[in-house]
């Protein structure tokens, strides 16, 4: 990675409630000055939206797009997306939540790695450790500690991100392969019975018969009323598959601990956490 770094503010689903003009002016302390998109407070059609991010992956000068958004909308700019230019490009895209149909889009198509993080939760806890693992340095802040409550370990590449969100893209072909994949899951607002319906269609899917493993990141809504919540879900996914591997994380989902994961990148997880394994 080159010492410029120059990075893009998007907002793929819904518009910004809030002005990111201070998280702008934090980053160019960082050293990441900002190009801001055009459709960040305002609605716009899904291909203008598609287009402005396709201009940004098409811009040479631009390492680091961050997607501040969240919501519902995501998913309609992924028929618009020039996944050719995209995969050129040496961009890295970021974003949680409701962008994780993008960023699995992106990695299905172009076999690119993109991070699932919400820019906005820098703290001054992580903001240093994120702008050195921008600038190619300290490369050890995607990885993240586990808990296996299930089989000695998995290796594979991580895909997923939010469940609901993974789930737009079910029966089109930028759902990703889950051949021997390891599939992150984690949800902000899910119930009970959401989560319970959501994991019976990852099994309909032939999910759990196929993936290496599964990550059961923050349920954050339901882990507040629910103490017992990972052993809920790991219990579902057991009763598909009773051989699978699984872990369990807090640093992936919604909190402002969690770490910057990348999808599309191979990890390796053991008792002692989870470890990218290789970088380009």
């Amino acid at each position: 990675m080159t010492n410029k770094i120059t990075g893009a503010f998007t907002a793929c689903s819904d518009p910004l409630s809030k002005k990111c003009d201070s998280l702008a002016l934090r980053m160019e302390e960082l050293g990441v000055p900002i190009k801001m998109g055009r459709y960040l407070y305002s609605e716009a059609s899904a291909r203008d939206k598609a287009e402005e991010l396709n201009d940004f992956f098409r811009d040479e000068s631009i390492s680091e797009i961050f997607d501040l958004s969240g919501g519902d909308l995501a998913v309609t700019l992924v028929p618009y997306l020039d996944f050719e230019s995209i995969a050129r490009s040496k961009a890295r895209f970021w974003g949680y939540s409701d962008l994780t149909a993008i960023i699995n889009a992106i990695y299905t198509k172009t076999g690119r790695v993109s991070s699932l993080y919400h820019l906005p939760n820098i703290s001054l806890i992580n903001k240093d450790r994120l702008s050195a693992f921008i600038k190619g340095e300290n490369l050890s802040f995607a990885d993240f500690p586990v808990k296996l409550i299930k089989g000695s370990g998995m290796k594979g590449v991580l895909v997923g991100g939010n469940i609901r969100c993974l789930l737009k893209l079910a029966g089109t072909d930028n759902f990703p392969d889950m051949s021997k994949k390891i599939l992150v899951i984690e949800s902000y607002s899910a119930g009970k019975r959401q989560v319970y319906s959501m994991l019976s269609q990852l099994a309909l899917m032939g999910v759990f018969d196929r993936c290496a493993g599964v990550v059961i990141g923050s349920f954050t809504k339901l882990e507040k009323t629910d103490p017992g919540v990972y052993e809920y879900i790991s219990g579902i996914i057991s009763s598909f598959n009773a051989k699978l591997p699984i872990a369990v994380t807090s640093f992936i989902g919604h909190g402002i601990d969690a770490h910057p994961i990348q999808i599309g990148r191979e990890y390796e997880i053991t008792p002692e956490g989870a470890v990218v394994i290789t970088y380009e």
